[in-house]
């Protein structure tokens, strides 16, 4: 089975994508390029643009009885859950067989990021993914127990730069709930990464300022909190300048295609942002092109700077064709492709992690170039990394 969870990096954030003319796009190679291009057109689809916004924000939540009455309104721990306060002091099983309250928990619930694609040369075309980071002593759960038809769901609305709300999308489902296992320093939490999407948002939501926020509504199977509503979080400006959309204040999305087999000739594969789609929006700058750098995950963590280096080194890419390519840490946003050597099936029972970043070097203003050398520390908030296993 393969799973892939995007997870990102702190602070500074945004990004989006940009402009690719038809002459760029008409690849014609065969060194391979053409092969992995197609493969990220028939997996994700012709996309103009596909940005991550990186949010990391807490979000209070309301605790409901299983008849949907509020319970009490707490607080998302914001620790670092360090093995002492921040950690769960028993979990629900516990508290259920030994008749104790939910004084104990310690949950969190991260609005992580959200994820904007445009697609390509289609009105009213864009797709809104909402993904949060839960960390909680009981296990979330996409339907209720006792009703299977009643279903978790996420939340999105658009509001206005008064505050007005525009539009509440109050139903969305079906979310998907991946387990990630035992939180690295709290035994009696376990932690899930939930998504949601939203189709075919009308454009004219997308801009004027407006913002996008989030809301989480889950079934749990702890019958001392069946039900739970995370408050609104907002997302995400939209702001229709460019000013705030240039590739430095945003993470263009890599497709990252993933290993077909054990050999190296079925090694994983990434291209870059514009590959599948020759006419992004108007008014977006494009970035240059890519960083790139992937490593196995040799910890419980998920997080890149935790792995330890001895056992998990750190790799670039290599160019076409695969057998003699040069090794390269950038991709061309518009038209290049990477081979991820070593990132094949059956190496890592724990996955793999996939970071990159826009570089943007333009003839004049401002630029943001890859970092070096390979492995160097990267500036949190303005790279995200991908996780994979398979």
């Amino acid at each position: 089975m393969l799973i892939t969870v995007s997870i990102c990096a702190f602070a500074v954030f945004m990004h989006s994508c940009k402009k690719t003319d038809k002459t760029e796009n008409t690849i014609i190679q065969d060194d391979g390029t053409a092969a992995v291009i197609k493969a990220t057109e028939a997996r994700y689809g012709k996309v103009s643009t596909a940005v991550v916004y990186n949010v990391n924000k807490l979000a209070d939540f309301i605790e409901l009885d299983k008849n949907g009455n509020e319970l009490g309104i707490r607080q998302s721990n914001a620790n670092a859950r360090p093995g002492g306060p921040g950690c769960s002091s028993y979990d629900c099983a516990l508290a259920e067989s030994n008749a104790l309250d939910i004084s104990g928990f310690d949950e969190r619930y991260l609005l992580y990021s959200v994820e904007v694609f445009s697609g390509c040369g289609t009105a009213n075309g864009t797709q809104v993914k909402v993904t949060w980071d839960v960390s909680v002593p009981y296990t979330v759960l996409t339907a209720s127990q006792s009703n299977s038809s009643l279903l978790s769901k996420g939340r999105i609305r658009f509001k206005n730069s008064s505050g007005t709300v525009l539009i509440s999308y109050l139903n969305i489902t079906p979310i998907s709930i991946t387990p990630l296992g035992i939180n690295p320093t709290c035994s009696f939490d376990k932690d899930f990464r939930v998504t949601y999407t939203l189709n075919n948002v009308p454009d004219s939501y997308l801009g004027n300022s407006n913002t996008l926020e989030c809301q989480l509504f889950t079934y749990t199977n702890c019958s001392l909190l069946p039900q739970k509503l995370t408050t609104w979080l907002q997302g995400v400006t939209l702001s229709a300048s460019n000013t705030s959309a240039l590739p430095c204040n945003r993470i263009d999305k890599l497709w990252i295609n993933p290993s077909t087999g054990t050999a190296q000739s079925q090694c994983a594969s990434v291209a870059g942002a514009y590959v599948t789609c020759p006419a992004p929006p108007a008014n977006f700058v494009r970035t240059t092109s890519q960083q790139v750098e992937y490593r196995k995950r040799n910890v419980a963590s998920y997080n890149w700077d935790d792995q330890t280096l001895a056992t998990s080194p750190i790799y670039s890419g290599v160019l076409p064709p695969l057998a003699t390519g040069a090794a390269s840490s950038t991709v061309s946003s518009c038209c290049g492709v990477l081979y991820l050597k070593n990132m094949v099936q059956g190496v890592s029972t724990l996955g793999w992690l996939v970071r990159y970043k826009n570089v943007y070097t333009p003839s004049t203003g401002t630029t943001c170039p890859a970092t070096t050398p390979l492995g160097a520390t990267w500036t949190l908030g303005t790279y995200t990394t991908e996780y994979w296993i398979y």
